[in-house]
């Protein structure tokens, strides 16, 4: 017993140490092991095969982090204590707004909340720049037959932003409004597509929400209001919307809860199905949302889409699909363009719809890089940096 006495801090320190470890081997089948954090979790160093020596301590400490025991459970416990008792975030890229509201602040992916106050406008020259590849990729659709159509998006402090902390203050004159404003004078031929009046002005006069409250996107109902807008520019006309067609379902939390690990299956959301007029019928033919998918119908407009965007256009495809025999979104990643001109080759889309969130503005060159294709610009030299200049290349 003396001796137990003498070691009972050592053992105590053991048990700590090595008590969660054999409760998460033992537990495992029952605890929760879903990736909730909206980013990819470290890998088991040990698998990878450039792992040294050298990196190998630091690649274990995230690996382990990342996989911490019951994490999710205690992920989940803090983010609720913090904000049912304080209305605080534990994820500094989540900003908790009014009436359980949720807003994005991912500062490295855009800023969009630094965009709402104003605070990161273009330069002339960075304006000119974003310009000259859209005018460059016009140039090169123009001689293919090809429509482009640039769809800029607001997000959701823009349209909602009442729920923001009073902190926040009003919208000011953002990238998405000068963008617009700029494009629309230098990129002639190209439609140039602002969603950001036309959402605002649906959700101040209508108690449908068109934007979800716990996901940086928009539902199904905004996505159409928006697809139907866009599609006007393509000489489509959709059915306005009308309340008896609009069912309420809740798909459960989105990627701002998950942000703060949140059980998705215990946050409530809204979202709309569209029946009636507003259900135009699709297939999802094959894909991923987060690469490409591609999806046919029985329309008789007789043309072919190619979407080139951001997460926006995951539900914003969907909207638009019925509209076209074939329609292929594909999901735009930092430099991502791998299959984009054998997608283009292959489909011979009558329409590009280009869409982006004004904080992903600065990636237009994305649009028109992937084209730079030997053999074409032999045969047209006249056409090789247009209006966008060799930093094209």
């Amino acid at each position: 017993m003396k001796l137990l006495g003498r070691f009972k801090w050592h053992i105590l320190l053991l048990c700590g140490l090595v008590g969660p470890t054999l409760f998460y081997v033992l537990f495992y089948g029952f605890m929760n092991h879903d990736n909730r954090e909206n980013r990819e979790l470290a890998e088991n160093p040990l698998k990878m095969e450039d792992t040294t020596l050298a990196n190998l301590p630091e690649r274990l400490e995230a690996y382990y982090e990342d996989h911490l025991p019951l994490k999710n459970e205690l992920t989940e416990t803090k983010s609720k204590v913090a904000l049912g008792f304080f209305g605080e975030s534990t994820n500094p890229q989540v900003v908790v707004g009014k009436d359980g509201w949720l807003f994005f602040n991912g500062v490295e992916h855009g800023d969009p909340l630094g965009d709402y106050q104003g605070q990161l406008l273009f330069t002339e020259e960075e304006g000119a720049k974003i310009a000259s590849y859209f005018n460059a990729a016009n140039e090169y659709f123009q001689y293919r037959g090809i429509q482009l159509i640039i769809a800029i998006v607001p997000g959701k402090e823009r349209v909602y932003p009442e729920y923001l902390p009073d902190a926040y203050g009003e919208p000011q004159y953002g990238r998405g409004a000068q963008m617009y404003d700029y494009l629309t004078l230098n990129c002639p031929g190209i439609p140039i597509v602002s969603e950001t009046d036309l959402l605002k002005n649906y959700a101040d006069t209508h108690e449908e929400l068109i934007y979800f409250k716990t996901d940086t996107h928009w539902n199904h109902l905004g996505a159409y209001l928006a697809a139907k807008d866009i599609l006007s520019y393509a000489g489509m006309e959709l059915p306005e919307v009308s309340k008896e067609y609009l069912e309420e379902f809740d798909p459960g939390g989105g990627d701002l809860s998950d942000m703060l690990g949140l059980d998705p299956t215990t946050v409530a959301d809204v979202d709309y199905k569209l029946t009636g007029p507003l259900d135009f019928p699709y297939l999802t033919k094959e894909g991923d949302v987060m690469s490409q998918v591609y999806y046919t119908s029985a329309s008789d407009s007789g043309k072919k889409a190619f979407v080139f965007g951001d997460s926006m256009s995951i539900i914003l495809s969907e909207e638009l699909a019925g509209h076209f025999s074939e329609l292929c979104y594909y999901r735009r990643w930092g430099n991502n363009t791998e299959n984009y001109w054998e997608i283009l080759e292959r489909m011979r889309p009558d329409v590009l719809i280009y869409e982006t969130s004004d904080r992903y503005l600065d990636q237009a060159g994305i649009l028109a890089n992937p084209l730079r294709i030997p053999g074409f610009y032999a045969q047209h030299p006249e056409l090789e940096f247009g209006s966008a200049g060799p930093e094209v290349q």
